[in-house]
């Protein structure tokens, strides 16, 4: 089925979380992105009954600096709440900090959390993130890297999947295939369904 955790185009019978309302959609996220913190409002409760998932939403040192870090940390925790509140999975941005990612998102151990666009080539960052509950979608730059297929060999079941976040000519079939671990796909699928809920 070759699911894709985190995109921003819908694409016609392709299984995906697709980033802001999609009325061809199954699943489609509730966005607020940390570059966009001064354009703040709370989400109309319509629109978040009806979304699969909150996000992408979380924080980013390096845009949206003016609001670094007390205003999009005050935003997130909202949005962490809100979340929590109507138990909602989480996609997150988050760049700069991954400890205060981690004391972040603590006391909302009731949460599914995708860290979406994980593109650093570090495997033990990778593990680290999974050992503290995290899902985690793997951007199509760790595709052809061959750390990352020894890991996902080594630790069949894990919560990753893969993602074409902006890539509006992407092919996430294409994506499955080219990084060629066996039983890989049917896993992604697997979690995808556990975070949506579907």
């Amino acid at each position: 089925m070759a699911s894709d955790f985190h995109t921003h185009f819908y694409r016609p019978g392709v299984t995906a979380l697709v980033n802001g309302f999609s009325a061809d959609a199954r699943f489609w996220s509730l966005p607020f992105h940390p570059w966009e913190t001064a354009e703040f409002t709370m989400p109309e409760p319509e629109k978040l009954q009806a979304c699969t998932a909150l996000g992408e939403l979380g924080f980013d040192k390096f845009r949206g600096a003016a609001a670094w870090p007390e205003k999009q940390m005050e935003i997130f925790r909202n949005f962490l709440e809100l979340a929590s509140d109507c138990r909602k999975p989480v996609v997150l941005h988050a760049c700069g900090s991954f400890e205060l990612l981690y004391k972040s998102v603590k006391p909302f151990s009731d949460l599914k959390l995708l860290f979406h666009g994980f593109a650093r080539h570090n495997t033990a960052l990778l593990e680290e993130l999974l050992r503290h509950g995290f899902f985690v979608s793997l951007a199509p730059a760790l595709i052809s890297d061959e750390k990352f297929r020894s890991f996902l060999n080594s630790h069949p079941g894990c919560r990753v999947g893969l993602e074409s976040d902006d890539d509006e000519n992407a092919d996430i079939n294409e994506f499955y295939s080219r990084i060629a671990v066996p039983g890989f796909e049917k896993n992604a699928d697997d979690i995808f369904r556990e975070f949506t809920g579907s």
